[in-house]
């Protein structure tokens, strides 16, 4: 299968069987910058490969201020925390948010 690859941004934008001005005539990216043809390579991998390449790529994409949202025990289950660690004299709460703090740390 073929798919195009932004040679400025390292960028996955389409996969096909068409021709590589046809692929990225019109072809945007999300900030609204344009890029001419010769800024795009035309590459061939498997789908599996290619549908590999984009979950990577999506993953790169994503803030670090979004993926600690993802980890982050919801707001109930901090308050929890808290509670208990104000009745225990514990640290499970500043734990809990250190680590993925560290884990995805501000770029």
């Amino acid at each position: 299968m073929k798919y195009i690859k932004n040679k400025i941004t390292n960028t996955i934008a389409y996969m096909g069987d068409g021709d590589l001005a046809s692929m990225v005539v019109g072809y945007e990216e999300l900030d609204g910058t344009t890029y001419a043809v010769s800024d795009w390579e035309i590459l061939e991998a498997s789908e599996e490969d290619i549908r590999s390449l984009l979950e990577q790529q999506t993953e790169a994409n994503i803030s670090y201020g979004e993926k600690r949202r993802r980890e982050y025990a919801s707001l109930e289950e901090q308050a929890d925390m808290k509670y208990w660690d104000e009745m225990n004299g514990t640290t499970t709460w500043k734990d809990h948010i250190s680590v993925i703090k560290a884990k995805y740390p501000k770029s």
